[in-house]
């Protein structure tokens, strides 16, 4: 039983040497509308591209790199529920 899938890289991505190619915003969403499960996006998202990342209809992001190859994980990842906060709560 599937309880979701992980779409990616929707964005250019350096956490992996050979990452597959980048869908890009309208292929996340394409992919959103005929999923018969949850979406969660990944690769290359950064907060400022957290609301277009959701606004496809992706139930969530994973992150990876955005947080791990910050100099100071804790600020990153708090942009990063920030960001999550205000674009949840334009919906």
């Amino acid at each position: 039983n599937v309880d979701y899938i992980g779409v990616g890289p929707v964005f250019d991505t350096n956490s992996k040497a050979k990452p597959a190619p980048t869908l890009g915003l309208k292929e996340l969403e394409k992919i959103v509308k005929v999923s018969p499960v949850p979406v969660i996006a990944i690769g290359g998202i950064t907060p400022q591209r957290v609301t277009s990342v959701l606004d496809t209809g992706a139930h969530g992001i994973a992150i990876l790199s955005g947080v791990c190859q910050h100099p100071d994980p804790t600020e990153a990842t708090r942009n990063f529920i920030e960001s999550i906060r205000t674009a949840d709560a334009r919906n």
